[in-house]
Formats: structure tokens, C-alpha cells, sequence
């Protein structure tokens, strides 16, 4: 009979039966090191995909070298060095499936008629809808994802009757999300948003049905609206649904700014709770260990059909059924372990998800507990402080290890800590744990039980008084872009001081202070100024555009503003930099969204707009005053060191950006397919295809927002968005 140590083994042990038993430095956690070949092997193979050939042979040779150590130390553990090695290979498969399904989706984008859904998801506007449509057909076919749309709620001055469930009908043009444009673009991959209808002529408005899910989505929200205010009925719908669309602007900010936003992404906390309140109800009956882990099992995972099973609960839900099944059968349940096996399942099913900030925050928060956490909690127990402190201690021990283990990912993405956090959560988390059962029960279709959602109502104005409260503590944010290779240090050091290294605890609080020295100096190190490249990125959005030029002082932001994508490009790129001056510049004054340039400018401080072709109409000016911001008609030329002017030639009009001595010519109208003798040199062109015959007319490289079989041509549509650089005389492209 096969014997092993149960608290050296998980589950995912028995599968291998490889047991590396070491009472001797480390303890093997075989179910981590195939998490981590796993991850290793996604983020080889998208080198791969970018052509970075060289990071991808780095990640190679680390693997490599953890191998042959592995194997010189422990040459037992022979087979666990086989099956990590697969776990890579499985990794940089996954995701190169995940590349090439994505680009067959891209070839079939085009004018089609599409049926579909508005599902639960859309938000009903002040005279549109931003509709997520599901359950799509295009000509007939089946989508492999939702379709994203705007539509107006009036046509000719008749209400066309939309509501969730309906099924819409219409002509537009399709067109597929690129996932890998610009990296990789999590939302549309996490939330199956694959595809974006423009020119919509709607055909068809029919009664229609939502599925179960979204009925239920569609219930706890009109509950929460009915029994509460608006602002705290939006607070309510994103602790119980993760669905963040209802929140005000002022909330969303005081949660970022008091480090409390994680709140809203369902994970162990929300799953957690749900598992605990129906292991008192089976505790209290007094009923049998295998009827807890069948009611715990359900519960979760319908809790997790409602929400869709987002990253940070699918991996609560994985780890909560696991500890269940473990205790069951008699076994001790392992954190590492638990959060390995939950990485890998995620990962081979979404591959994608490993550059999804809420899944890496929410690894992140449970290595933190599992590793800093839990030396704390086992340093205080052979103390002599009474049981209440000690309970509270942990409580602040719990917050620390998971403000710790989310850091990297916190300033990767955001660009800002908040370092009162640990003070923030250790006050907020246990009002939102009463909240959040309190909204449970309230939720339920029982008579009179929504009269309970009048106490969650006051508790959450109270809780956004002390979040507004710590997010305008002042020098309390701090801005830094990423630890770099202070992550790595990071979370080497935790491991060290975890359980699973066996050295002497004054050993491990050395390793924890060098660790600490290390990222701090890491982290400076990356975070020194350097000088920002000048360039220039066309962006993949047609019919619409968006052209961003930058310098080391100056950024132009060109676009249509007429798409809430095109909000969420620029939004994007200019949380990416640091800019003393930004220029908008809108295409067409008499076609844009003005919600959309207002929402623009007010984020990023910009009080005058600047109009390219034709003025807005007096309502649209008037309205953009009310804000704030002047509209001004743009005659000459904006920018110091990076310029845009007007550009014309025979039998052509158009805008010139003159960046770092570089010319870049968009062409907006040609007036004639006769052109002068002239040859026009510029650096780039973008010309769309409908000017195709004046191609011979132009000298540099030509750009295109649409399809072109001639390779000469680069190609948005067909290549996705591009950035070209401009590093002394050079123009290096990169896509």
C-alpha cells in the first residue's frame, strides 16, 4: 500500500505519487512547481508570438537550470522534473491555440446581419443603450462571443422599445476583437466581448428571454435599487455581482484611492463567506461532514454560474471545494497547494487570464497570507497575549500578508499603493463581511425579507464616508510604476520566511529584511526617469481613428470621440506615461460624442479641445462650456516639439505631425486621382484605401486603417495597432 504524509501532500499529490518527501531545506510542493512551469510555458509561447525571440530562450534557460539543480540536489524527484517540463510544453501550446483562434476570428469581419440578445450586462443610458449582445448569430452563424453595440433608444422619434431579453435584429458592420492588440486586451478575453457593431440600421426589435443567470443578475439588482439608494444600491450590486458599471465616479475613486477597491472583485472573501454561512447551517443541524461539502459545493458553484466565473472567484471557488473535499475525507488541506491547483485549472482553460490584473492580485493576496501571514499568526501563538488580541492581531496579520502578496501587481497596473491600506482594510473588510451576509439574506425571494436590506443601506453611507475619508488622507498615495525585478525579489523573500522553508526563524526574519532591501532597491532602480522615445501609434479602430503622437514633453491625442473604445485606448495610453502638456484634437466637430470628449478631457485635466474639420453646433459648444472646456477651431498649428499642422498639396488635404525632424502625413481628402509631377516625400503616410491610386504620388512608408493585400502597405486592419519610434535618425516600427 502506497503511504504518504498527508501534510506534505494535496490531492493533486495522489496523481502523481512523486512525493518528494524533504524535512530538509524546502517542502516540496509538486502541485507549485507545475503552477509555475505552467505559467513559465504560457509567457514563453506569447514571446513567441511577439517575436521575442530572445525573452523566450531566456525563459527556456531557466527552466533548464531549475532542472538540472533540481535533478543534482534531488535526483529522486526525476519524475516531478518530467511532468513540470510538460506543464510547459502544455503552457506555450495553450496560448499559441489561443493566437491562432483568435486571428481565423479576425478574417471574417464584414457587413452582416446579426441577431442576438441584450443581455443583463448592458446599461440603459440617457437616450441609448451600451448593449452586450449574446447569444449572437452573424448571416446565420453562431458567434463565439458577445457582441458590443450603442444604439439609440428613439429612431425617427419612436421609442423602438429595448429591454433586457430583447432580441435585436439589425445590418452593421462586424468586426472582431484583436485579444493580442497592444499586449493583450484582458477585458474583451475575460468578459467574452469578441466582437464590436458600427453602422447599425436596426431591422427588428422582438420580446425575448435572458437565461437563468442573467434573470437572477436582472432580480438582485432591481431588489437593490428598489429598497435602496441609487449611489449604495451600485456598491451593493458590485460586492454580491462584481458588476462595477453601476458605481459612481466619486465612489470608484475614494475605494481606488483607500486601497479598499478589491472589495468589488468576487474572491475568497465574498466565496468564502457563502461557503461559511452553510457550514454553520449544517454545523447547527448537526448533519453529516459529506452533506457540508455537497451543500458547500453547490452553493459556490452557482454563486459562481451567476457571476460567470470571473479569475479571482473561480479561484476562491476551486480552493473552497478542494479544503471541503479534503476535510471530508480526513485529510489537512494545504494553501499552496489549493492555490496551485487552482492556477492550473484556470490557466488551462483560459490561458489569457495569467495578464489579468484580478487574477494576479488574487494569487497574489493568497500567497501572501499563505506564506508572510502565516509565520506571523505562528510567532504569535506561543505568546501570552489573551485570545481577543491575539484574534485581532491576526486579523491585521491576514490584511498585511494579502496588501503584500497584491503590491507587485497593485503597482504594475495602477501605478499607485496606497500605504495606509493595511489600516483601511483591517477597519473596512469586517463592515463589508456584515454587509455582505446582510445583502445575502435581503436578496432572498422570501416575504419581507428585502425590509432587511435597510440596515446594509445605512452600513454602506457610512462605510463611502470612511473610504472618502482615507482616500483624501493627504501623501497618503505614492505613485510608482511597477517594482520591476523588485516582484521577483518580492516574493522570493516570502517564500523563504514561509513554512515550506525549514531554517530557523531568526534566519527567516534576515531572509524577510534582505528581501524587503532588495525590492526597495529593485524598484528605485526600475522607477529611475529616463528619457520617453518619441513615437507615434496608429490604432486598429476603423472606421473610426485614433492616432497618438508623443514626445518627452508633449502629448496629441487625434480621434473621432465617438466610441467609448476609443475612450478606453487613450485612457490606457496615457496612464501609461507621464505628460506635462496633452492636445486633443477631435477629426470632425459635427460628429462626435460629447459625452465621450468630456468624460476625455475632464479625466486628464485638458480645459481647451481642438476641432479639425468643421465647428461643433452652439447646443455642443455651450454644453462642453457648462464643463469647462473651450472648443477652438484649429487654423495653424499646435505643439512645440511635437507639432500638428495643416498639410495640403495639389489635389490633396490633409494634417502633417512633425515629430523629432520626422514627417508623418495623414491624408483626409483627395480631390482629383490627377496629380501634379510633384513626388511628396514625407516619412509616413496614412492614406485610406479609397485614395489607393495616389500611392505613386507619395515617397516613405504607407499606412492604412483598412484591409490591403499589398504587403508594401502596413495594414491596421490586418496587422492590428502599430507604433513606429523615432530614435535619433531612425524610424523602428513595432507591432
Amino acid at each position: 500500500m502506497l503511504r504518504f504524509n498527508k501534510d506534505e501532500f494535496f490531492c493533486f499529490l495522489s496523481i502523481f505519487k512523486i512525493g518528494v518527501e524533504m524535512k530538509r531545506l524546502i517542502n516540496a510542493r509538486p502541485a507549485l512547481f507545475c503552477a509555475l512551469y505552467l505559467a513559465a510555458g504560457i509567457l514563453g509561447g506569447y514571446a513567441i508570438i511577439k517575436t521575442e525571440y530572445t525573452l523566450f530562450l531566456s525563459a527556456v534557460s531557466i527552466v533548464l537550470l531549475t532542472v538540472i539543480l533540481t535533478l543534482f540536489f534531488y535526483k529522486k524527484a526525476w519524475k516531478l522534473v518530467i511532468v513540470c517540463a510538460a506543464f510547459f510544453v502544455i503552457g506555450c501550446g495553450i496560448i499559441n491555440i489561443a493566437k491562432i483562434h483568435n486571428d481565423n476570428r479576425l478574417n471574417n469581419d464584414g457587413y452582416v446581419t446579426v441577431t442576438g440578445v441584450i443581455s443583463a450586462d448592458s446599461i440603459e443610458n440617457e437616450g441609448y443603450w451600451s448593449v452586450y449582445l449574446t447569444n449572437a448569430y452573424a448571416d446565420g452563424k453562431k458567434l463565439d462571443g458577445t457582441v458590443f453595440l450603442f444604439i439609440s433608444k428613439t429612431i425617427g422619434g419612436e421609442d423602438i422599445g429595448l429591454d433586457y431579453g430583447s432580441v435585436l435584429t439589425f445590418d452593421c458592420y462586424l468586426k472582431s476583437v484583436n485579444i493580442f492588440r497592444d499586449g493583450v486586451d484582458t477585458y474583451a478575453y475575460k468578459n467574452g466581448v469578441l466582437y464590436r457593431a458600427s453602422e447599425i440600421g436596426i431591422i427588428s426589435v422582438e420580446d425575448g428571454e435572458l437565461g437563468l443567470s442573467e434573470k437572477i443578475q436582472l432580480y438582485i439588482k432591481n431588489v437593490f435599487r428598489q429598497n435602496m439608494t441609487e449611489e449604495n444600491a451600485g456598491i451593493a450590486t458590485a460586492l454580491t455581482l462584481g458588476d462595477k458599471s453601476l458605481l459612481s465616479a466619486d465612489d470608484k475613486e475614494a475605494f481606488r484611492k483607500s486601497g479598499t477597491a478589491h472589495i468589488f472583485a468576487v474572491s475568497g472573501l465574498h466565496v468564502g463567506f457563502l461557503a461559511g454561512l452553510f457550514a454553520f447551517m449544517v454545523y447547527k443541524a448537526k448533519l453529516d461532514k459529506k452533506i457540508l461539502f455537497l451543500l458547500v459545493t453547490a452553493s459556490v458553484l452557482f454563486y459562481g454560474y451567476i457571476i460567470g466565473f470571473p479569475p479571482s472567484a473561480t479561484r476562491a471557488i476551486i480552493m473552497v471545494i478542494s479544503a471541503s473535499l479534503l476535510k471530508t475525507l480526513g485529510f489537512r488541506a494545504d494553501m499552496i497547494s489549493a492555490m496551485s491547483l487552482s492556477a492550473i485549472v484556470i490557466l488551462v482553460i483560459k490561458p489569457l487570464y495569467i495578464f489579468d490584473a484580478g487574477f494576479l492580485m488574487s494569487f497574489g493576496a493568497v500567497y501572501g497570507i499563505a506564506t508572510l501571514t502565516t509565520l506571523l499568526s505562528k510567532t504569535l501563538f506561543y505568546t501570552k497575549l489573551p485570545k481577543i488580541l491575539k484574534r485581532a492581531a491576526d486579523c491585521v496579520f491576514v490584511t498585511l500578508g494579502a496588501t503584500i502578496g497584491v503590491l507587485p501587481a497593485l503597482a504594475a497596473f495602477y501605478g499607485e499603493v496606497f500605504v495606509l491600506s493595511v489600516i483601511s482594510n483591517t477597519v473596512i473588510i469586517p463592515v463589508v463581511s456584515v454587509v455582505f451576509v446582510l445583502l445575502l439574506v435581503g436578496i432572498m425571494p422570501i416575504p419581507f425579507f428585502s425590509y432587511i436590506l435597510y440596515l446594509p443601506d445605512k452600513i454602506i453611507s457610512f462605510l463611502r464616508q470612511i473610504t472618502t475619508f482615507f482616500s483624501k488622507i493627504p501623501y497618503a498615495n505614492v505613485e510608482i510604476n511597477g517594482l520591476g525585478f523588485g516582484a521577483v525579489a518580492l516574493f522570493i523573500g516570502l517564500f523563504l520566511i514561509s513554512p515550506y522553508v525549514n531554517i530557523s526563524k531568526s534566519k527567516k526574519f534576515l531572509a524577510g529584511a534582505v528581501s524587503v532591501l532588495l525590492t526597495v532597491i529593485l524598484a528605485f532602480l526600475g522607477a529611475l526617469p529616463t528619457s520617453r522615445q518619441a513615437s507615434i501609434t496608429i490604432y486598429d479602430v476603423y472606421p473610426e481613428k485614433t492616432i497618438i503622437a508623443v514626445t518627452d514633453e508633449e502629448v496629441i491625442v487625434f480621434s473621432s470621440f465617438r466610441e467609448n473604445y476609443e475612450f478606453t485606448l487613450i485612457s490606457e495610453y496615457l496612464e501609461s506615461v507621464k505628460h506635462d502638456k496633452v492636445y486633443f484634437i477631435i477629426e470632425n466637430g459635427e460628429n462626435f460624442n460629447v459625452e465621450i470628449l468630456t468624460k476625455t478631457a475632464l479625466t486628464y485635466g485638458t480645459d481647451t479641445v481642438y476641432t479639425f474639420n468643421n465647428f461643433p453646433n452652439i447646443d455642443t459648444v455651450n454644453i462642453l462650456t457648462e464643463y469647462g472646456i473651450t472648443t477652438t477651431y484649429l487654423f495653424d498649428s499646435i505643439g512645440e516639439n511635437l507639432t500638428l499642422s495643416r498639410n495640403s498639396g495639389i489635389g490633396f488635404d490633409g494634417y502633417l505631425f512633425e515629430i523629432s525632424e520626422k514627417k508623418v502625413l495623414i491624408v483626409e481628402q483627395i480631390y482629383d486621382t490627377v496629380f501634379g509631377s510633384e513626388k511628396y516625400d514625407y516619412d509616413l503616410v496614412y492614406i485610406n484605401s479609397h485614395f489607393i491610386t495616389a500611392l505613386d504620388c507619395f515617397d516613405g512608408q504607407i499606412i492604412s486603417p483598412v484591409y490591403s493585400e499589398n504587403y508594401t502597405i502596413k495594414s491596421a486592419y490586418r496587422e492590428g495597432d502599430f507604433t513606429f519610434y523615432f530614435v535619433f535618425d531612425k524610424m523602428i516600427l513595432v507591432d
